[in-house]
């Protein structure tokens, strides 16, 4: 079994080792509407689309993915997409279980034991390429045994739309705030499985310690924007440096 400490790779042979049927439908990015994605676990799906017919224009084309995996006191866990037959994964923070993937065209990834923590997990995936013509929206239905996946391609929607524009440019903290500038900021400490507040708990910001009020908040004043350190705790739980996850710093 790999070592769950080290990145691992893995190359999977056998391609009818597939777990369960898996699709996914996506618009094809930098490309006029009407282009799409099909993501399947096996070739055999089938694809209805409203109005004007689809045609493939490439198959197996191969995409490589990075996705984090967050396990909340679980086991299992879906990759986004049918793997494709390459891995590597890690875990975030320290070291968890060892970890069980699938075989070429599956999805599920198991742990030997449930955990809170986030795997960082990068393979290959395949995909084929439709096109329609969509002078109108498009409804798009692709079926796979059970497994069923929709996709509406509209032509008076850009398939980026504002958000390119607000992500584009070479942002900094510079640019946001004075780094004399000083702020309130609340820390607020939830049950990460329900996302309910905890109360009472301990919490350490730069080595400042406050204790949660009934909503899971405890407030730090004047506190400087740059790097800091922060930590909590309360019996019962385990505390925030216990787990795997790399939530022990953050920038403001």
């Amino acid at each position: 079994m790999a070592d769950p400490t080290r990145d691992t790779l893995i190359e999977f042979l056998d391609p009818q080792n597939a777990q369960g049927a898996l699709l996914a439908l996506e618009p094809e990015e930098d490309a006029p509407t009407g282009v799409f994605r099909v993501y399947a676990s096996s070739p055999e799906y089938t694809v209805r689309t409203s109005r004007r017919p689809a045609r493939k224009t490439a198959a197996q084309a191969v995409l490589r993915v990075r996705e984090l995996l967050v396990f909340k006191n679980e086991r299992m866990q879906r990759l986004s997409y049918p793997l494709g037959g390459q891995l590597r994964h890690r875990w975030l923070g320290s070291s968890g279980p060892a970890v069980i993937f699938p075989g070429r065209g599956g999805a599920r990834v198991w742990l030997e034991s449930p955990t809170v923590g986030v795997l960082e997990v990068q393979y290959v995936t395949c995909f084929d390429r439709w096109q329609v013509e969509a002078p109108c929206p498009v409804a798009i239905v692709a079926t796979l045994g059970d497994a069923q996946d929709s996709l509406l391609l509209d032509p008076g929607l850009p398939l980026s739309g504002i958000w390119d524009e607000i992500i584009s440019g070479d942002w900094s903290h510079e640019d946001w705030a004075d780094k004399d500038q000083t702020t309130d900021l609340t820390v607020r400490v939830v049950n990460y499985c329900s996302g309910s507040g905890v109360s009472g708990a301990d919490v350490w910001l730069d080595g400042a310690h406050r204790r949660t009020n009934s909503e899971g908040e405890a407030t730090f004043e004047a506190v400087r924007p740059g790097s800091h350190s922060v930590r909590a705790a309360k019996p019962g739980y385990m505390a925030t440096d216990e787990d795997t996850l790399d939530n022990e710093r953050f920038t403001i």
